[in-house]
């Protein structure tokens, strides 16, 4: 709920298999409202971002994203949005897309991913971390895989992070437990933190990328020892050290990225003598080539960094950034702009 169908209360997966000849009657509705091309983004055709709630199409219904409004149609109409004369398609748009299972929520405020891992219903929250998925400064262009990270995100007050425990979390792993799962693993919660709280955006079932780059470093128990207790359900929290420092991560990308990019560039690497203290280089979209290191990948290398506070793990990430190089290669330079931001 608060997702995918959260209008009806279904899963949006359950609420797709359903979806029959209803599918086809939203693509038909949504075609006569005018929806398709009324506005383009780097995501698709939509319209109306601003309102309510989003419907979004399944691709089987040949739309991408196009979002309507709640609310009365005629103020629809008289914001630019519902074509002159079809007011009384859209209440039958909404309708149908909540029997497809294609309403989400449309959620406002700013973004975390809360990393768990899990041992049937015992866990450890890692740290709370914020990633940064546009390309470009400011939070511009295209959208990436992830171009940096930091953790702990300040903006996951104790506040918040004690609702999700108790909102999210724990409610998830009871349902888990009550289907008969012996969940044991990595779960994934991308939350949105707004005025009323933290929203579910998305789960995974793995560690973000590039948000596992920060994490790990905070991990100041054997990792695999974790892994293999909770992989044999013998978590033991108590035994478990989360460092209290802070964590960033540089993407270093291809020339070309997230579009067509450029591959098989000789990667220069600094000396073990140059990495500073609290530097790491994580490996991504690169591979050996006749004994040479070269780029085969969009996002090249993570460039890790922690220290005592974020502002000293982002200088680390960005001075180790300054003793690698290949033809094309950029990065951010504003990870964490938001919470540097916060802080002054």
């Amino acid at each position: 709920e608060g997702g995918i169908a959260g209008l009806n209360g279904k899963a949006g997966t359950h609420a797709q298999a359903e979806g029959g000849e209803c599918a086809g009657e939203l693509r038909n509705d949504i075609e006569d409202f005018g929806f398709l091309g009324t506005f383009e983004e780097e995501d698709g055709a939509f319209i109306a971002a601003d309102d309510a709630c989003i419907i979004h199409a399944h691709e089987r219904v040949d739309v991408r994203t196009v979002a309507v409004g709640g609310g009365d149609p005629h103020e629809l109409r008289g914001q630019g949005i519902a074509p002159e004369g079809k007011d009384h398609i859209f209440a039958r748009v909404v309708e149908q897309a909540i029997r497809v299972g294609a309403v989400e929520e449309k959620m406002q405020g700013e973004e975390a991913s809360i990393m768990l891992m899990v041992c049937g219903d015992k866990y450890i929250m890692l740290p709370a971390s914020q990633d940064h998925k546009r390309v470009g400064e400011g939070d511009t262009g295209l959208n990436t895989g992830g171009m940096g990270a930091y953790a702990p995100a300040a903006v996951a007050t104790p506040e918040v992070l004690a609702d999700v425990r108790k909102n999210i979390v724990e409610p998830v792993l009871a349902g888990l437990k009550n289907e008969g799962i012996d969940y044991r693993g990595t779960l994934y919660v991308g939350i949105m933190i707004t005025a009323q709280g933290p929203k579910v955006v998305e789960f995974n079932v793995r560690f973000g990328d590039p948000e596992c780059q920060v994490l790990m470093p905070l991990i100041e128990s054997d990792v695999l020892e974790l892994m293999n207790d909770i992989a044999n359900g013998n978590l033991d929290e108590s035994k478990v050290k989360i460092s209290d420092k802070f964590a960033a991560v540089v993407v270093m990308c291809a020339e070309g990225y997230p579009n067509s990019y450029r591959k098989g560039d000789k990667i220069k690497l600094p000396d073990e003598s140059e990495i500073p203290q609290g530097g790491w280089i994580v490996h991504a979209g690169t591979k050996l080539d006749g004994g040479e290191l070269v780029t085969s990948g969009g996002r090249v290398l993570g460039l890790t960094g922690t220290g005592p506070t974020l502002k000293a793990a982002l200088d680390t990430a960005y001075k180790l950034c300054e003793t690698v190089s290949f033809k094309g290669g950029f990065y951010r330079k504003d990870i964490a702009h938001r919470e540097l931001e916060r802080q002054k």
